[in-house]
């Protein structure tokens, strides 16, 4: 079966999509051939040749199609995603550039694949603008993002859509989605996340967190609701595509789930680094996962007692939030 897939990428961000290819051609079915689409801007021309030499087959075909960033001068920057640039937004441009494809699944760089792609790729959408999963960090949006968030219920992560072209050309969808984000500039936070749950609503596809298990979960799984803990529970098991949201990412920090990365990273083409100088960077970010989360929570016990912060120039002590004073000069 041919599964088309897009993504978006420019040359920093190249290596990541290497690794998330190898994902998804060493877990494909036999009878799978992929037509992959990059957005791309500002990729080297040797960048592009070796990954076409690497991936480019009888059942994998590579198209690059450039876009510049002009095309984004008037939207917003992503302003809780400082490792999302604006390129970001040119999933939305999707059904005007490939107008020969009807159905198209999109992935971010930071995803890891672990399974074939044709069950999400046949899931019918008609009457639907795309499919996607939930997105876990709604409930902590809405708690500290203001109340612009409350309004989705429910509210999608667009790291992983499976997305019906011929639909937005019918309905000429591109303008209104480029309305509301130049409208929302106060209210958006996410760019074209926002967008897509604010012109989509109620024609939105629900799939399961198998197809995007977002390890920021973790960090907040106590906010969330106990049928989507459970839910996550489940899928933690056997997740079929795995996306390391938010900023904290395999290869600067500790995330969970960081194995899949580590697995699929020894595969990249792209890689710079011995696999052993990558399991102890890996080490490294898990000790200082470690040590953060025990000060923490320490620091959450003393809370009560004995507090420290930054006051003027000085650290104030706060004893049993009666006596405070300044112990050390830091300017």
């Amino acid at each position: 079966m041919k599964i088309n897939i897009c993504f978006s990428t420019d040359n920093n961000y190249i290596h990541h999509l290497a690794r998330t290819l190898c994902s998804i051609l060493s877990n494909a079915d036999r009878t799978d051939t992929f037509d992959i689409f990059v957005l791309e801007n500002d990729v080297s021309e040797s960048n592009k040749n070796k990954l076409l030499k690497e991936f480019n087959s009888s059942t994998c075909r590579i198209n690059f199609v450039n876009i510049s960033t002009n095309l984004f001068n008037d939207f917003p920057d992503y302003k809780f995603c400082p490792h999302i640039t604006k390129m970001g937004y040119s999933r939305l441009l999707i059904a005007d550039l490939l107008k020969d494809v009807d159905k198209i699944i999109y992935l971010d760089c930071d995803t890891i694949v672990l399974s074939s792609l044709k069950e999400l790729f046949e899931t019918n959408l008609d009457g639907y603008y795309i499919a996607a999963a939930e997105d876990t960090g709604q409930i902590f949006n809405s708690k500290f993002y203001g109340r612009f968030y409350k309004q989705f219920n429910p509210y999608v992560n667009s790291g992983v859509l499976l997305i019906n072209l011929e639909y937005w050309r019918k309905n000429n969808i591109l303008p209104e989605l480029t309305d509301s984000i130049k409208q929302n500039k106060g209210n958006f936070m996410f760019g074209d996340q926002d967008a897509i749950n604010f012109v989509f609503k109620g024609k939105i596809k629900i799939i399961d967190f198998f197809y995007n298990f977002q390890t920021c979960a973790f960090n907040i799984k106590h906010l969330l609701p106990s049928d989507i803990r459970l839910a996550l529970k489940n899928t933690q098991k056997t997740p079929k595509i795995i996306h390391y949201s938010t900023n904290n990412k395999p290869w600067n920090s500790y995330t969970y789930l960081n194995k899949y990365y580590l697995k699929y990273e020894r595969l990249n083409p792209f890689r710079t680094e011995s696999f052993f100088k990558l399991k102890f960077k890996s080490f490294k970010y898990f000790v200082y996962h470690v040590i953060f989360k025990v000060s923490s929570f320490c620091r959450h016990l003393l809370s009560p007692i004995l507090d420290c912060r930054k006051k003027d120039e000085y650290i104030q002590i706060t004893i049993f939030k009666a006596v405070k004073f300044n112990l050390l000069k830091y300017k």
